[in-house]
């Protein structure tokens, strides 16, 4: 999965680039001019190149897949191509990973950061809320020292309940380079600094009898890479700028630009996160009352 949510992209012609994973989305979709979505073919190579440097923008992994219709511009008299598959929901429905809100913070509270939130934005490590003890996003999210992997972050709703329509609260964030599983119960306005990073990855195998650990995979460079990890945020994400995201991305509202940005944010799947592997999250987690000791 690259890209998920369970609405409308924008209310304008706003696709996602995604490279070597599925774009999943619920409900209606308008689409852009059919030159402005990539097309799919197994000629595509596996590079680190941005669809925006391409002569033709292609990749041999990528399919749109909309619960609803997916509506191509007025004045469009072609048919969707093939990658492009419309009502999909309820059958054969979107798969994708449920994200489960009362799991995910029993594991930050036990494995990694959480955090609750209030109105003004302010996110309190712990949950313990108090005047002088709130951290702002920026010394949060912010990596003054160099990159580093934060983990799993959960930034809780303002009511410390599942997420809905009047309980979530707004984070900005504005780093150059984040890495980490970052689950913000929240809407999200993301203006990346910088140029980002550049990151060594594996790409997709080329056959289903590959190792996700690299066997049968390409070594590929991506530059440009603003978030390494996976960004589920609960309600609208807005970005600004063009931002580049190697992992995956879960939006719970519409994914639109704040800003007149000519290409939209893009993003290359990490697949070893078909196989739960995530960098900096244990791969087993131990049963509370497993261990004992033997005399």
């Amino acid at each position: 999965m690259g890209v998920r949510e369970p609405s409308r992209l924008s209310d304008g012609p706003l696709l996602p680039w995604v490279h070597w994973a599925d774009v999943l989305v619920k409900g209606d979709l308008q689409l852009p001019a059919l030159q402005r979505i990539p097309g799919k073919t197994q000629l595509a190579s596996t590079s680190g190149l941005s669809y925006a440097d391409m002569a033709r923008m292609e990749d041999r992994w990528l399919e749109i897949k909309v619960g609803g219709a997916a509506v191509l511009p007025d004045s469009t008299q072609e048919s969707l191509p093939p990658h492009i598959l419309a009502h999909q929901d309820p059958l054969p429905g979107l798969p994708g990973d449920p994200v489960n809100y009362d799991a995910l913070k029993r594991q930050a509270l036990t494995y990694g950061t959480y955090y609750a939130m209030d109105r003004e934005g302010f996110l309190y490590p712990d949950g313990r809320v108090g005047p002088a003890l709130g951290l702002t996003a920026a010394q949060v999210f912010n990596t003054v020292d160099g990159p580093r992997n934060l983990g799993l972050v959960f930034v809780d709703t303002l009511d410390r309940r599942p997420p809905g329509a009047d309980n979530l609260g707004t984070l900005t964030i504005e780093s150059e380079y984040l890495e980490g599983m970052l689950v913000l119960n929240a809407h999200l306005r993301l203006r990346p600094k910088g140029d980002g990073r550049s990151i060594r990855v594996f790409g997709p195998p080329l056959s289903h009898s590959s190792s996700v650990q690299g066997e049968g995979r390409e070594p590929v460079q991506l530059n440009g890479i603003h978030v390494n990890g996976v960004l589920y945020v609960a309600g609208d994400l807005v970005f600004e700028g063009a931002p580049r995201v190697h992992g995956a991305v879960v939006s719970g509202g519409k994914i639109s630009s704040g800003s007149t940005t000519s290409n939209p944010f893009e993003l290359w799947y990490n697949h070893d996160l078909r196989a739960g592997l995530m960098k900096g999250l244990p791969a087993v987690f131990i049963a509370p009352g497993s261990m004992q000791e033997l005399f």
